[in-house]
């Protein structure tokens, strides 16, 4: 096991990263708090990849997982209910000059538990420049901000706890000079 647990917000069920089958090929599990049997929750994975983080909605319906795509750092975000059935994938592949970014390894969901946000990456200046959202259980992700000036870049962002806003920094108007912006989300 790797240690990395967590409980559902209902208490009914704990989530964990575990490498049962394969030593080294981290997978994600759903049991009930109260003992029965351990669901695996992703989908077969291809040779070499693991299951990098997750994070469960506030509802406590829904598990969102992080999964190493093809290239090294690169990500693909998947969702799938608590208790199991099919994973979603969440996120496009990311343009070859990009790739999918979360901070700090934490994947944002709305209070709502209806949306996730990642943002893509600029291999070249790791920077971020573009914010989505996307419905948990799967649909068209939608860019947050319109395009940036040469040079700027997306900072923090946070939701509302109403779930209708986004709130985040860019120097998205003038290069180095960051300003805070709301949109719908």
């Amino acid at each position: 096991s790797y240690g990395k647990h967590q409980i559902t917000p209902d208490g009914s069920h704990v989530v964990y990263l575990a490498d049962p089958n394969t030593v080294g090929v981290v997978e994600i599990f759903s049991v009930p708090i109260n003992g029965g049997t351990a669901v695996k929750l992703n989908s077969e994975l291809a040779t070499g990849l693991s299951i990098r983080s997750f994070a469960i909605s506030p509802d406590g319906k829904t598990v969102v997982y992080r999964v190493d795509q093809d290239q090294m750092n690169t990500f693909a975000v998947y969702s799938v209910p608590v208790t199991g059935g099919n994973a979603v994938k969440l996120t496009p592949d990311a343009p070859a000059d990009s790739q999918i970014n979360f901070l700090a390894n934490f994947i944002p969901i709305s209070p709502d538990s209806q949306y996730v946000f990642y943002e893509l990456v600029s291999t070249n200046t790791f920077q971020a420049y573009a914010l989505f959202s996307v419905p948990i259980l799967g649909g068209t992700p939608v860019q947050l901000n319109p395009k940036l000036v040469e040079g700027g870049s997306i900072g923090n962002f946070g939701v509302s706890l109403n779930s209708q806003r986004v709130i985040y920094s860019a120097s998205q108007e003038k290069a180095n000079v960051s300003e805070i912006y709301s949109v719908p989300i």
